[in-house]
């Protein structure tokens, strides 16, 4: 996460304070921009700025545009307030369902300026904008009260409307809440400074769970007599989908001059600005609600069943044709690939054809806090020491050649991964999507057993997974959303020697199919 804090005094209150977190971004536009196709349709935008005239509210509203994406709808909104007199009353989604609203209450003795932002996508999964019941608020007091999201969803923003606009009336909190329950939502805390009982009403937005959801927030001190800013952001190229902020002090005196998200940043920042005009200080707690860049990946892709037929040397001086419809020069006679090891055809060296090889590859999804793992199973049958012998060989058959006892090894030419689980630049945050460089070779050892058998060659084969093959690697992270690649499954022989990864070693069985 990103964020920087600073202050400045309520007009005529105080000394001015400034200080900044590392990494902070200053706020450069105001303008609506754009997100890139990383999240389809996402968009921030702004209302025209509107006049709040001395001891006057005001009231605008964002609305979110249509796209190429279809129709988008707020996940969030707020409101900028000019100046450290003019105070947030209400910021909340418009019951047109497309819109967000707020208004501005102007304290002091100049006119001011109120301009409204939403944040903007097409509907997520899920998607619901709740309103809590209306809930009184008494003269001279503070009163809090919470829009629940349905259970098993998250909350993505929210906000409060009052239902006075005078001065005085102001918005004290507005954050996130139950974050780590089944049912979040939105608080808002509600100041009434006035001499009427009023009443107010929460909102929450809200969505079905979605990969790369995140929340954010950190604490921050806020002196007497001073407005303080403390911003919230996501990590590097994410996107901010709501925020808020949330006070400490019970004081009437303490409320939100503005809470909004400022297009900057990639995206990526919420700015709040709370006003102490009480004679203590307050804790400030800004919170951020984010998600990563995402990428599109299947609803699910195993089991995966890979073949494997003998190898040939490719044809590179051809001497007759193939018949139509494949009308293309050949070779012949065919030439396996392996120096070493062949297996039972009957055909060719009188045994039977009693091979059968594949390679599996099956996603196990493990209960937390295991994680998840990669199984990954080979078998090649009735494999033989080509004749005359010249690799590590076994009891002779009743045909061809004799069980080979050494070792294969299976290799995946590429691998190439895009997952969740990559670090946010400068930071050991491992949940930003990225693509590993192309990993050129991926070997599994296959072990190779003589059978007792004289009509059938050895059997070799070996059941792993990845958490064994890269100890320490935990598997595959469970909720990373890894999307492997696989090049083609190759299967070589040991050489002489018969150990795997020889550099004698050929290449015995390709991935294929074989059609009788």
């Amino acid at each position: 996460m990103e964020y920087s804090i600073s202050s400045r005094p309520v007009r005529g209150m105080g000394l001015v304070f400034l200080a900044a977190l590392a990494g902070a971004a200053l706020m450069a536009s105001l303008l609506p921009t754009s997100a890139s196709a990383a999240l389809e349709g996402y968009t921030q935008v702004s209302s025209p700025t509107v006049q709040a005239l001395p001891s006057q509210a005001a009231s605008a509203k964002a609305t979110c545009p249509m796209t190429a994406f279809g129709q988008t709808v707020p996940l969030s909104g707020g409101v900028l307030n000019s100046a450290s007199t003019t105070l947030v009353n209400s910021s909340y989604p418009d019951p047109d369902g497309i819109s967000w609203d707020g208004t501005g209450n102007n304290g002091g003795t100049n006119p001011s300026s109120v301009q409204v932002f939403a944040v903007c996508a097409p509907p997520f999964e899920g998607y619901a904008q709740v309103a809590a019941a209306s809930t009184a608020n008494p003269a001279g007091q503070q009163t809090d009260a919470t829009a629940s999201c349905p259970a098993g969803t998250d909350v993505l923003g929210g906000g409060g409307q009052a239902s006075s606009s005078a001065v005085g009336v102001d918005i004290n909190s507005s954050f996130p809440t139950g974050l780590s329950t089944t049912t979040p939502g939105w608080q808002a805390n509600m100041n009434n400074g006035g001499p009427l009982s009023q009443s107010f009403t929460v909102y929450a937005i809200c969505a079905n769970p979605f990969d790369g959801y995140s929340t954010g927030s950190y604490v921050t001190n806020n002196d007497p007599g001073t407005v303080t800013a403390a911003n919230g952001g996501c990590g590097s190229g994410d996107f901010v989908l709501g925020g808020g902020i949330s006070a400490s002090s019970s004081s009437t005196l303490v409320n939100i001059e503005s809470t909004y998200p400022p297009n900057v940043s990639g995206h990526a920042e919420w700015d709040n600005y709370e006003s102490n005009a009480s004679s203590a200080s307050d804790i400030v707690t800004p919170w951020s609600i984010c998600t990563t860049v995402g990428y599109v990946h299947p609803r699910g892709a195993t089991r995966m069943r890979t073949p494997l037929v003998p190898a040939y040397m490719p044809c590179t001086s051809a001497n007759t044709n193939h018949g139509a419809p494949l009308s293309h020069p050949s070779c012949a006679p065919p030439v396996q690939s392996s120096n070493f090891l062949t297996v039972g055809t009957p055909d060719t060296n009188g045994a039977g054809a009693n091979s059968s090889s594949w390679v599996t590859y099956t996603v196990q999804v493990n209960a937390p806090p295991t994680p998840n793992d990669l199984v990954i199973e080979g078998f090649v049958t009735d494999v033989r020491c080509k004749l005359p012998v010249n690799t590590t060989c076994g009891s002779a058959n009743a045909a061809a050649g004799p069980d080979y006892t050494g070792q294969l090894q299976g290799t995946v030419n590429l691998l190439r991964v895009t997952d969740r689980f990559n670090d946010e630049q400068g930071t050991s945050n491992l949940n930003q999507p990225g693509t590993v460089i192309d990993i050129p070779s991926f070997p599994v050892p296959f072990p190779c057993h003589p059978t007792p058998e004289t009509s059938t060659g050895s059997i070799c084969g070996n059941k792993t997974s990845l958490s064994a093959l890269f100890p320490g690697s935990g598997g595959w992270q469970s909720g990373k959303r890894a999307i492997w690649e696989l090049g083609q499954v190759k299967v070589y022989d040991g050489g002489a020697g018969g150990v795997a990864g020889s550099s004698d070693a050929t290449l015995f069985m390709d991935e294929g199919v074989f059609v009788p």
